[in-house]
């Protein structure tokens, strides 16, 4: 919608204008595409808070107990366990977690589930962090003597 309401002052502009003011339209366009990329930021940043991502863990576990999901709820469930396995993935590797054995994505699902919910200043976290911060709550690895 914002494209379309940009598109329609240039034309405007351009308009009223006319040709022999070519510099007025490239600084009007300019304008226009820093607040268009400006809004698309505030919005993927929107998008990818604890708070926005919860939904879909929580649309997860009521697609693994059987409860039908729409296509954009399905969406969101898959990206919530997509990004959950690719973190456990990441920090496993990294050894900054000790995930138990028999660890599953279920399981941390619930664990960041938990962790939002007793920590409520998290949930305006970047997505990505409170992953990271649940997974490090939940299973910390043991210090080795020495350090």
């Amino acid at each position: 919608m914002l494209i379309v309401i940009a598109v329609l002052l240039l034309l405007i502009l351009f308009a009223v204008s006319g040709p022999k003011n070519s510099l007025v339209l490239v600084i009007a366009a300019g304008l226009l595409f820093a607040a268009i990329m400006a809004h698309s930021a505030h919005a993927a940043e929107a998008n990818n808070s604890a708070t926005f991502r919860l939904r879909g863990c929580d649309l997860t576990e009521r697609a693994v107990s059987g409860q039908r999901l729409t296509e954009t709820e399905a969406m969101q469930a898959g990206f919530c366990f997509g990004s959950v396995n690719a973190t456990m993935y990441i920090l496993d590797q990294l050894k900054l977690v000790c995930f138990p054995e028999n660890g599953n994505v279920g399981i941390y699902i619930k664990v960041v589930r938990k962790y939002l919910k007793d920590n409520p200043k998290a949930l305006a976290e970047d997505w990505d962090e409170a992953l990271a911060f649940a997974a490090a709550e939940a299973w910390p690895c043991p210090k080795e003597k020495g350090s």
